[in-house]
């Protein structure tokens, strides 16, 4: 099924504010099954580097990560970081040109 971004965020902001805002963060700590979710750790194929990313101190759950990530999906988010990374910019963006600026307001 498609949604379209304003839907996306819709439903991510519905979930903060209706799931998310009466929790604390101290009581969401002592969820050990959640805390645990909400650890990933990464290693290189070399295992020299670690990635380590722990979201359990932020007062959020694996359906705010779900919220976010169809919210970024709808967005287009890995398009536009894939265009940055290979140098493309994407439609509607505009260089600023500094060298031109008239200094002299």
């Amino acid at each position: 099924m498609s949604i379209t971004p304003s839907q996306a965020f819709s439903l991510l902001q519905h979930h903060a504010n209706v799931d998310i805002h009466p929790l604390k963060l101290a009581n969401l700590c002592t969820d050990e099954d959640r805390v645990n979710s909400m650890i990933s750790v990464h290693n290189s194929t070399n295992h020299e580097n670690v990635l380590l990313a722990d979201y359990s101190r932020q007062r959020m759950t694996l359906e705010t990560i779900h919220h976010l990530l169809r919210f970024q999906a709808a967005r287009r988010v890995g398009e536009k970081i894939r265009d940055l990374a290979w140098g493309r910019m994407a439609p509607g963006w505009k260089l600023r040109n500094h060298h031109n600026a008239n200094l002299s307001a």
